[in-house]
């Protein structure tokens, strides 16, 4: 996607408001969920990351209902994945339901990606966290997967986990699996930690979210008039001054050149700290699990 069509998109997204879900009652078809909990990785937040199958067989036309917190906002990613790894920004609504919200979200497929913040309390060194699984879905199994912070000691994690590894990335990561849960369940996990600075875990560990590059923004549909119409009105009261400031205060990145043998330097493989595949330099995501992988 060239830059212009970037802008354009940022533009309409600012003066549209979202279009809604049309059409068929959503499903709840959630076969597997995995949720990520990485506390002060990019802000002084928890960073969640939903990674979700959907049933085989699961209706794709009609958008898939995913419980999350109703105190945690605006989701800041819905994505689906397709076959070969690749992540798409999914259209969603969010539907709100007393302590529980529900992200309607369109995928092109069965697998799906939800981001948002939660809150840390923060008691002097002593860190905590609680996240509270919303239920109101079925679940064929649910686990977490905790990442301890650059410079934690003292990590707790209640329920008990199953599996304590350190991965690539050198940070230490922690399983808790529940397995299968009624749409009653509301499971709960708490995390504490004690830790003595404000250091996030991004700039050591691997790159910062987005997780869905912008290349990778897709569009769902052919446009319609109008919105070609607002967008264009759009574009011709903001889009010019905003390009004509971004081209004058902006000039292109340098290049990275690739070592040569002459440096003695040769590019070192990438491996995913979650499931160990190799992956190619370029790549931000695993192309076999969907974590993030370390920084290059």
């Amino acid at each position: 996607m060239s830059w212009r069509r970037v802008l354009a998109f940022a533009l309409l997204a600012a003066v549209l408001p979202p279009a809604p879900l049309k059409g068929q009652v959503e499903t709840s078809a959630l076969e597997e969920m995995k949720i990520d909990l990485w506390p002060e990785y990019d802000r002084a937040a928890t960073l969640v990351m939903y990674r979700f199958l959907l049933k085989a067989g699961a209706d794709l036309s009609v958008p898939v209902a995913v419980p999350i917190p109703a105190d945690v906002g605006e989701p800041h990613a819905v994505a689906w994945r397709d076959d070969k790894g690749s992540l798409f920004v999914a259209d969603f609504t969010r539907r709100d339901e007393g302590d529980r919200a529900t992200v309607l979200a369109r995928l092109g497929s069965r697998e799906g990606q939800l981001e948002f913040y939660a809150d840390i309390e923060f008691d002097d060194r002593e860190r905590s966290f609680g996240f509270v699984w919303p239920g109101g879905v079925d679940l064929g199994a649910l686990s977490f997967q905790i990442q301890r912070p650059v410079g934690a000691s003292e990590f707790r994690v209640s329920p008990a986990p199953r599996r304590r590894w350190e991965g690539e990335d050198g940070l230490l990561y922690a399983l808790v699996e529940l397995g299968p849960q009624a749409a009653s369940a509301t499971p709960s996990i708490e995390v504490r930690y004690e830790k003595d600075t404000e250091a996030l875990s991004a700039p050591i560990a691997s790159p910062p979210p987005p997780s869905i590059p912008e290349s990778k923004i897709e569009s769902t549909g052919p446009t319609p008039a109008w919105l070609i119409g607002a967008g264009g009105v759009a574009l011709g009261v903001l889009g010019f001054a905003l390009i004509r400031a971004m081209m004058s205060a902006r000039s292109p990145a340098p290049k990275r050149e690739a070592p040569t043998e002459s440096s003695g330097e040769a590019p070192k493989p990438i491996f995913c700290p979650q499931c160990g595949t190799k992956g190619r330099r370029s790549d931000s995501f695993c192309m076999n699990c969907g974590t993030r992988l370390p920084a290059k």
